[in-house]
């Protein structure tokens, strides 16, 4: 199961194109950040645990 934050980057990033390092910005995270909750999701989804 997703968490809310990698959900919201996923939903954010990944389906609405925003860059992660916007996203970082809009989210006061590191982009480092954002690209572990990114890889974090799509791990899940492929695994099939969302």
């Amino acid at each position: 199961m997703l968490t809310d934050a990698e959900r919201e980057a996923y939903v954010t990033c990944r389906e609405n194109g925003v860059g992660v390092r916007e996203y970082a910005r809009r989210t006061d995270r590191r982009p480092g950040t954002v690209g572990n909750l990114l890889r974090r999701a799509e791990n899940k989804l492929e695994e099939g645990s969302a």
